[in-house]
Parts: structure tokens; sequence; C-alpha cells
């Protein structure tokens, strides 16, 4: 099987006569400059502090939102547990995965420049109208949040739910969770378990994420219903420190005295996978401040009432998301504070998988500016 990169991507100012149709709910924007953090320090044991202070504040780094729309195909394909979205010619839909480099994880070879191919599905599947709901990080929770659910949520807004079957993977319970909390009664999923589904009306939502660090519309009212249908006070003044001690990597290497630190501050240590996801909402909806080192935990601060404040402790050298979370903060009204720390030596370890350090003095200022 041959798929091209080029020529088609379905966005809607470029749907096509008779193989596809759009609708655009939301443009996207240009670059802002995000507000200003409550705290923000780059530990100077850190390898390029300056590189580090460049991917984070440079002015083309600046919060953005990516476009909303909805794309119908006339003959469509779902390929891969991956999910990606071809249309009945071969043609790559963009929007269907982030980033190129993901291709490859799922089969794709390239032959000639923007051609690629994969072999033969061994599995088919058929379906008259379904929409599309999968990601290639389906199993992360912060992906499966804001990038998979604000499909539904799109769906949702526009009365295209009712009727139609949602391709879904073979979903943990606390994403089926999450799913029937978004899409309600009216969810009609159905597991993409084969190697390609074939689909007559295939209706792709944009995902919630146009990039690793750029949010949507979508993306941010999925989480704002989901906050303020949580079973929680509106504002408990609770202080929340996320652990990733019984995580199998990027922990903090000096969790426990900066947890003791953060208990004379207020804050109490939280274990989100321990709880469910109803239980996650309301706990954070609860908080009037989220500290935690960079991971998925850390999506769950999206809950908290806007004006509330969020610490990042992040590792040095986070190329593709080193603004996320700022980015989140921006977007959701919330204060941010962020201290870049030092790796471990562990060279046999990738970067993205390491432990790091966080500086307590740093850390004290910033639980004091919230």
């Amino acid at each position: 099987m041959q798929f091209a990169l080029t020529g088609r991507n379905h966005y809607p100012d470029v749907a096509i006569p008779g193989h596809s149709s759009h609708l655009q709910l939301e443009p996207g924007e240009p670059p802002a400059v995000r507000m200003p953090p409550l705290f923000f320090a780059i530990d100077p044991r850190v390898a390029d502090a300056s590189g580090e202070y460049e991917r984070r504040f440079a002015a083309e780094h600046g919060a953005r939102l990516g476009a909303g729309f909805i794309v119908t195909l006339a003959g469509g394909l779902v390929l891969t547990d991956g999910f990606i979205v071809a249309d009945r010619d071969g043609y790559l839909l963009s929007d269907s995965f982030r980033a190129h480099g993901m291709l490859a994880r799922y089969g794709f070879t390239e032959v000639s420049p923007r051609l690629l191919k994969a072999a033969p599905p061994a599995s088919v599947a058929h379906r008259p109208r379904a929409a599309v709901l999968g990601i290639q990080t389906n199993m992360n929770y912060f992906h499966w949040l804001f990038e998979a659910l604000p499909r539904l949520e799109l769906l949702r807004a526009t009365g295209l739910l009712n009727g139609v079957d949602v391709l879904v993977p073979a979903m943990r319970p606390w994403m089926a969770e999450m799913a029937a909390l978004v899409g309600g009664a009216t969810l009609r999923s159905v597991v993409h378990e084969t190697d390609l589904t074939e689909v007559d009306e295939l209706v792709v939502p944009a995902r919630g994420l146009a990039n690793i660090q750029t949010f949507t519309r979508h993306a941010l009212a999925t989480v704002a219903a989901l906050r303020e249908g949580a079973d929680a006070r509106p504002a408990g003044g609770r202080r929340l420190f996320i652990s990733r001690e019984r995580t199998p990597s990027r922990r903090i290497a000096d969790e426990a005295a900066l947890m003791e630190l953060a208990s004379r501050h207020g804050f109490e240590q939280i274990f989100p996978e321990h709880l469910t996801v109803a239980e996650q909402i309301a706990t954070f909806r609860e908080a009037e401040a989220v500290a935690g080192p960079l991971g998925a935990g850390l999506a769950n601060a999206a809950f908290m009432a806007p004006g509330a404040a969020l610490i990042e402790f992040a590792p040095e050298q986070r190329v593709g998301d080193s603004t996320l979370f700022a980015n989140m903060a921006h977007h959701l009204g919330l204060g941010y504070a962020g201290i870049v720390g030092p790796l471990v030596n562990a060279p046999h370890l990738p970067a993205d998988r390491r432990d790091f350090h966080v500086d307590l003095d740093l850390a004290a200022k910033a639980f004091a500016a919230v």
C-alpha cells in the first residue's frame, strides 16, 4: 500500500469536492506573549542555561491556539492502532498525526520524497459511517485528556455525536471513564482493532493539540466542562504536590527533601494514579495551588479554578514540551512558576527518561511566590 504526504491535507481551506467537506469552528491564532511567571529560575548546574531560557521565552514560542475544525471524507481509511487517517486515494491527513517521525513507528517507510509505503493490512473492517477519536499516544493521561477527548467535544458541540460510531482504542478503565464524562449517554464507541478500517463517510475532528505545546479552544472547553461538572467545593484551598516517586522515570532525585520543604508551605503529597478520574477532577477542583515534576499527572492542574497557581519542576534538555505547562497555565488563567533542574548522571539512559535535581533554595522561592 502506498500513501502520500503532499497534496491533500483536507484542512478547512482545502476541502476537495467529491472527496471531503469541512466545518470550520475556530481559526488558529498567532503566538501571543504569555503572562509573566510568578517565579521562574534555571538552575546554574544545567548544561545549557542560555539555551533553556531561549526555548522557554523566545517570542516565537509564545502561547497560541490551534484551529478547530471537522473534516468529513467521502471514503476514508483508519490505519494501524495509531489511528492515522488517509483519504480513499491514499493521501494522509496531516492532522491525524503529530509528527512525521511517528509514521515510522507504525510501519510506514519512505520510498521517495513524501511518498510512503506500508505492508498490506492483515485485518480489515468496514463501517458505513464513523468518527475518529484515537490518537498515537492513547495511553498517556495528558494526551488522552487534551488531544483525544476534545474530538468528542467538537462532535458534541456540532451535534454530530448523535448516531455515529466513534472509533476508539481498547480503552483502560480511566480512559473509558473520561470518554463517558465527555461523550455522555450519546457516545457509541466501537473499538478499532484491525490494521485497517474502511469507512464510507469518515468524520475527522481536529485533535485538541495542534502540536505538543499548542492547545485549541475545544481542548480548553473539554477540561473546563469536566472541571465545572466535578463533585467538589468551588475552592477548597488545598495545596497539592504531585509525586512521581513510584514511577520508573523522570523522578525528582531528592523528592523526600523537596516534599518536606513543600509541606512547610502547606502542600500535601498526592498520587493521582491511585484515584479514579472523577476523584482526580474533584480533588484538583478544590486546589488553590499544584506543584510537581513535568509529567502526565501535572495535566490535572487544568481542573483548578482560574486564579489558582501551578508550579512545574522540569528537567533540562526538554525541547518539544518546554513550554507545554506554561502555555496551559496561560490559557486557563492560572499563575505559573517554574524551575529547570539538572539531570542526574546516568548516561546509559536517554535524557527524557533520566531523573533530575531540584535546588531547595529555588523551590522555597517558588513555593513562597504562590
